[in-house]
């Protein structure tokens, strides 16, 4: 019974989602996501085809040193890599390493059977809690191996309950478990699962590795070559948003880097009635020296955001007013004092980097600004916290090798 609906569930899905793709871009590209794979001319070869899974963006992120790593180490390998969501897609559907990327198609037995078929992969890796019961079946049937990789839950997750009889029985298609903490390496302990090993967060790895990266772009130095200091406020929301004019009018030679988290005209036609003259937009700006006039860089397009914390002597990032916090470790490696909002209970390296010194909360419009103010006034204060913040990093790293070593034995 728990499989037919189910399937009756997946189907109205799709039918929501068919539905909104009649006006809405983003649920088109789902939508004709089912059908992508099958444009691709794949050719079985004799070198293993490894699958990864990935949600979205935040996901391959996750995978990325993993990807990486195996592919030096095993040159030879195909890698799959398939998308739920357009905002994964989208930004790596050219992925260099990559043979074939892809949408994953709903999870209907149709689908499953015909994505299954099409690739044969000899390896499935899911990342995090990416746990498809009809596409878990069919990976059991073909005898293909298949590992949660970052597997990453909470106590009250499905996977855990026994009255989702079906949804377990899908899940003991997976051969390993490699968990991101110690907490999910418990609860599934708990739960009765004996393959499971701690690998790690690779986010730390992935952050280092980036951290080491080459960041050379004119219209940045031509922004902050005259700043005293500059705060970086990354994927930010209006609460986020909302301390840049205060702040500016207190202190009048700080500068702004705002990185919001979307984009669009009409956010663009707001501050720039709001930062008038004093305002920038990244792209629309020339490299001819005149960004130095300008207190704040709208930065207006995407990929640079991981790089662009290095330039900040204070990094607010973006969305833990509403419990949708980026990522702070990018902000962390660089050695900078990262400020977030008091709403972050479904992040736990948030408040692990608030308890280390690295972070600091803000609860209030008047303890944000009385916050920022006690950092850009004293460099001492803004120093050791960017250390704390640097050594919690750096102390975390080693997931992707302890990952690897797992994996390698179903290669």
């Amino acid at each position: 019974m728990q499989r037919i609906l189910y399937n009756f569930s997946i189907q109205c899905y799709g039918l929501l989602i068919a539905s909104a793709s009649l006006f809405d871009k983003k649920a088109k590209k789902r939508y004709l996501g089912d059908y992508h794979f099958k444009s691709i001319v794949f050719e079985k070869t004799e070198s293993k085809l490894i699958w990864f899974h990935c949600s979205s963006l935040g996901e391959f992120e996750q995978a990325r040193p993993v990807i990486e790593a195996l592919k030096e180490r095993h040159p030879a390998i195909q890698l799959l890599i398939s998308f739920f969501s357009p905002s994964g897609f989208e930004p790596r559907k050219n992925y260099a390493l990559a043979d074939y990327v892809t949408y994953m198609p709903l999870d209907t037995i149709e689908n499953a059977t015909d994505f299954v078929n099409y690739f044969k992969p000899d390896v499935a890796i899911f990342m995090k809690y990416d746990f498809w019961p009809t596409f878990l079946m069919e990976l059991k049937n073909q005898h293909i191996p298949v590992i949660s990789l970052g597997t990453k839950l909470k106590s009250g997750s499905f996977i855990l309950k026994a009255r989702f009889l079906y949804l377990q029985e899908a899940v003991k298609a997976i051969k390993l478990f490699v968990t991101q903490d110690v907490e999910s390496e418990k609860l599934l302990r708990k739960a009765g699962f004996a393959n499971v090993k701690l690998g790690g967060d690779t986010r730390f790895d992935r952050v280092a590795q980036l951290s080491h990266s080459l960041f050379d772009d004119t219209l940045i130095t031509d922004f902050v070559s005259n700043a005293t200091l500059t705060i970086v406020l990354g994927s930010c929301y209006e609460p986020e948003e909302s301390f840049v004019l205060p702040i500016l009018s207190k202190y009048p030679n700080v500068k702004f880097v705002l990185v919001p988290h979307d984009i669009h005209s009409s956010h663009k036609a707001l501050w720039r009635e709001k930062g008038g003259s004093q305002i920038a937009f990244y792209t629309q700006a020339e490299a001819n020296g005149t960004l130095a006039e300008k207190q704040i860089l709208y930065v207006d397009t995407i990929g640079l955001l991981g790089k662009l914390y290095r330039i900040g002597d204070i990094c607010m990032v973006g969305g833990a007013f509403k419990n949708k916090v980026h990522n702070v470790l990018e902000a962390a490696v660089y050695g900078k004092p990262v400020l977030v909002g008091a709403n972050h209970a479904d992040y736990p390296e948030v408040a692990k980097l608030v308890k280390a010194g690295g972070a600091a909360e803000i609860k209030s419009r008047k303890q944000g600004v009385a916050l920022i103010s006690k950092l850009i006034e004293h460099p001492s204060t803004r120093g050791k916290m960017g250390e704390r913040a640097a050594h919690f990093v750096r102390e975390k790293t080693g997931a992707t090798l302890r990952s690897i070593e797992l994996i390698e034995p179903f290669l």
